[in-house]
């Protein structure tokens, strides 16, 4: 940053920017972390698993279920507090004016709606929830996704001012040629297909595994953190579907080269 603009920067410093920052982030399972120890003995001990720490001395084998009990428990308490409504958004009015009131309760509507009708609001709520307690930490990511699905239209025979009707509709649009009927008096055709759009874009909520959450080791809260960061592991085929500009120019030697590089994952800096 300077004098409050953002300086831009090649690939190859965004790179060294985004390695500097995983080096220094934390919450990976496969560091060596205090963090990390605990969320791996916290989960054996919720599991009911005798590894680790748990590992039985003598000839029992029963592990101690408190840890499952409070974190149960727990998320029963939390969950009625926030859920028991199925509304997690409260908006305040801005002033005393009516406007404001209708205002403050549209957008908790909106939110909500898109929170328990759009997405699995209890599930995802409940999930980061018991995260939370048992992992020591519980993010949830919300993203706006463009999805469409696409229907075919066939009409044997339309009439000119009928399909220009139809294609007012600007999800509409001609498959192929028009083909004129030369049978008819009036201008019309004959075997038109047309493909409909319909739009299931939408607000999208998931709850990211803590162990794909890295934020700087210094930070103390999102706000303030240097660098925050969602790591995902992912399949050569499946970065030629996501990002096709680089998959086609990855080689297979290439890619087993840099699997556990910076092209078997992809981080979206969300902060920084």
């Amino acid at each position: 940053m300077a004098n409050g603009y953002k300086e831009a920067v090649s690939d190859e410093q965004l790179i060294n920017i985004i390695e500097t920052g995983i080096s220094n982030a934390t919450g990976d399972w496969l560091n060596s972390s205090d963090l990390t120890r605990e969320r791996l003995k916290a989960t054996y001990e919720y599991a009911g698993v005798a590894q680790e720490h748990l590992t039985p001395q003598g000839v029992s084998s029963i592990v101690d279920t408190s840890t499952t009990e409070v974190v149960e428990a727990y998320t029963a308490v939390l969950s009625d507090l926030f859920l028991s409504n199925n509304k997690i958004a409260r908006f305040l009015p801005y002033d005393d004016s009516p406007g404001a009131f209708k205002a403050a309760k549209d957008a908790s509507n909106l939110v909500n709606y898109c929170v328990f009708k759009k997405n699995k609001g209890w599930e995802i709520l409940q999930t980061w929830m018991k995260s939370s307690l048992l992992w020591k930490n519980a993010v949830i990511r919300w993203d706006y996704i463009e999805d469409f699905d696409y229907v075919m239209e066939e009409y044997e025979q339309i009439d000119e001012a009928k399909l220009d009707e139809i294609l007012a509709d600007e999800n509409l649009e001609i498959v192929g040629e028009l083909t004129l009927n030369p049978m008819s008096e009036t201008i019309s055709y004959i075997d038109v297909r047309l493909r409909k759009r319909i739009d299931k874009s939408r607000i999208k909520l998931e709850v990211i595994p803590p162990e794909s959450f890295r934020i700087s080791n210094e930070a103390k809260d999102i706000e303030d953190a240097v660098f925050v960061g969602i790591q995902s592991e992912m399949s050569r085929s499946d970065i030629r579907k996501y990002y096709p500009e680089w998959g086609e120019s990855i080689t297979e030697d290439e890619y087993n080269s840099k699997l556990n590089n910076i092209l078997s994952s992809l981080y979206e800096i969300i902060s920084g």
